[in-house]
């Protein structure tokens, strides 16, 4: 049984159909290099397969520079090491993805010594002399709504785009040695480094042209392959039902409406706790307030009393579980009084996180632009990557195109949440107008995302793994998600395939599919 407290299925996955055409508003691109090779995850994969999911290529990130009017592919927060340092400091990077492939989940990069406990981002690429790397790293967490990673822990910064940062890594490269006159060293460490590795070496005599550098996006979204997957398996999800109270032998969960007392034995309890996600602004959501009432009292014939009484019937369900495992952050106030866990759990924290529009335009260049592209980032994001702040305005940084026959597109922004609904989209038409210069016709779709969860530096550094590793299991409570995997998808699938049989051994469970916040 899955316990949410949301009225939807999907976590921080959101999926918008228009005409036939899937958005996601959130979760959305599947590197199509990784450390796992070409194409997805190999666990990803199996579930699209068994689920019968369609994969669409995409074409891979570019930044759009509107005053000379031309892409960059090497990231602009590059811009200030000598091509000497970029070069050296990609080629480490190929052996680092790989050996942080090989250690999923902050816990066992830390118990494996890859990075020391507390240790930030921007600590670890100085002590290593990979201050390029961790650069382009962090630019590539920054971007995607995931910053400021410099100051984030360095275990988890690493997991997080390892899988991520391989193509970067190959064009920036291959970038930097074109332009390399004088440097025949390099390149040949360069191309000693591509022999001996064994995903990478095929890639040695393929042209630019050929070198998977794009993404996968699924074709009807990742929200419906959720609920395609709670439908298949017949899994029982119970929305709008937050857990209240956890005692040992009992979770009483609060479920509103009139959904009847239900006692049974049940053997797994999911309970999803993660970070607000909001879909509309505080005016919108006091309007359809207003309307859910008065569609209320319509459907009660006008009485008061009889659409009070509709409120009043929020009940109480106490049921037995065998197990629980908690997924992603919340206040635990559901917890056992005096439960170890409370005080752990309350050191992780959630950045400010980002929000999405979903937009229709007025037109779209295709001679600038291309008749599709993934992500077109624009030149505000010269700060990402660095230490020098990221721009909490609500001004989109960044737009994508999936579908040539469609001039909607999705625009992400960091928030400024003193702003109100109106004049966050105000902000929105401006500078798209301004960076790319589009005009937006409609606008279909807003969220709010409160992401990602993350154990900070200072919690790492006072063990906060080591003691919650300890706790997983005591009394068949268990905690999930990104803030132990690290971000992503690709991320908590790695991690989850360790989780699973180390905690249950003695099921011999053939992982299939996770459900993850991403």
């Amino acid at each position: 049984v899955v316990f949410k407290k949301r009225e939807e299925v999907g976590g921080q996955a959101v999926t918008t159909v228009v005409d036939g055409k899937a958005y996601d508003l959130s979760t959305k691109y599947i590197p199509i290099l990784t450390t796992h090779d070409e194409g997805p995850h190999p666990a990803f994969k199996k579930l699209l397969e068994e689920y019968k999911e369609e994969l669409i290529i995409t074409q891979p990130p570019v930044t759009w520079y509107f005053k000379s009017e031309e892409f960059s592919n090497i990231p602009p927060c590059l811009a200030g090491f000598e091509r000497k340092k970029i070069i050296l400091d990609m080629i480490k990077g190929f052996e680092v993805a790989d050996v942080f492939n090989q250690y999923p989940g902050i816990h066992e990069v830390l118990d494996k010594g890859l990075t020391k406990k507390g240790e930030t981002f921007y600590e670890w690429g100085v002590r290593k002399e990979l201050e390029a790397l961790t650069t382009l790293g962090a630019y590539l967490s920054d971007m995607f709504g995931a910053g400021p990673a410099l100051e984030h822990s360095a275990a988890q910064a690493l997991s997080y785009r390892q899988h991520y940062i391989v193509p970067y890594l190959w064009k920036i490269i291959r970038a930097a040695l074109d332009k390399a006159e004088g440097l025949d060293a390099l390149k040949l460490q360069f191309l000693k480094t591509f022999k001996t590795h064994p995903k990478l070496k095929e890639y040695l005599d393929k042209p630019d042209g050929e070198i998977p550098g794009g993404q996968f996006a699924l074709k009807n979204g990742y929200q419906p392959l959720l609920q395609k997957i709670i439908e298949t398996d017949k899994t029982e999800v119970r929305l709008s039902c937050p857990v209240t109270s956890l005692e040992w032998g009992e979770a009483k969960v609060e479920a509103g409406g009139m959904k009847k007392q239900i006692k049974k034995k049940i053997s797994w309890l999911v309970t999803t706790t993660a970070a607000k996600s909001e879909g509309q602004g505080e005016e919108e959501k006091k309007s359809n307030l207003k309307e859910e009432e008065e569609e209320a009292e319509a459907k009660n014939g006008g009485d008061d009393d009889a659409a009070a009484a509709t409120e009043d019937t929020t009940t109480t369900t106490t049921e037995a579980f065998d197990c629980v495992i908690v997924c992603g952050l919340g206040k635990f106030d559901f917890l056992p009084p005096k439960h170890p866990a409370k005080e752990l759990l309350s050191m992780l924290k959630v950045n400010p996180g980002l929000e999405t529009w979903l937009v229709e335009l007025d037109s779209w260049d295709e001679e600038k632009f291309g008749k599709t592209n993934s992500i077109v980032f624009g030149e505000r994001t010269t700060n990402f990557g660095t230490r020098k702040g990221l721009p909490y305005d609500s001004r989109p940084y960044a737009l994508s195109k999936d579908y040539p026959d469609s001039n909607i597109v999705g625009c992400i922004a960091y928030p400024d949440d003193k702003l109100n609904q109106e004049e966050k989209e105000k902000l929105m038409r401006e500078e798209l107008k301004l960076e790319f210069g589009v005009s937006v016709k409609r606008v279909i779709g807003f969220r709010r995302f409160h992401w990602p969860v993350h154990v900070p530096p200072e919690a790492e550094k006072k063990d906060f793994f080591d003691k919650l590793h300890k706790l997983q299991g005591q009394r068949q409570l268990y905690f999930v998600g990104e803030a132990f995997s690290s971000a992503g998808v690709q991320a908590c699938i790695d991690w989850i395939e360790e989780f699973m049989p180390w905690h249950f051994p003695m099921h011999n469970i053939e992982l299939r599919h996770v459900s993850v916040h991403s």
